[in-house]
C-alpha cells in the first residue's frame, strides 16, 4: 500500500524494492537485464513520470477513502 506516502516517498520505496531485487538504471526498461529508466532520484524523474506518481497516489487515496 503506497497510499499514505507522498509521491517522493513512494518513488524512494519503489527504488529500494527494485535495488534489493538487483535492478539498475537503463535508458530503456528491460526486465531481462533488470534495467529501468526511472531508476533515478525523484528529482531527476521526467515531469510526466512525476505527474503519473501524483495521480496514482490520488487514486489510491480515493479508493481507500
Amino acid at each position: 500500500d503506497r497510499g499514505g506516502l507522498s509521491p517522493r516517498e513512494s518513488h524512494e520505496a519503489w527504488l529500494a524494492h527494485k535495488r534489493a531485487d538487483g535492478w539498475t538504471y537503463g535508458a530503456v526498461k528491460d526486465p531481462a537485464k533488470k534495467q529501468h529508466p526511472c531508476f533515478v532520484p525523484y528529482d531527476d524523474l521526467p515531469g510526466d513520470q512525476k505527474r503519473k506518481d501524483i495521480l496514482f497516489g490520488a487514486i489510491v487515496k480515493a479508493l481507500a477513502g
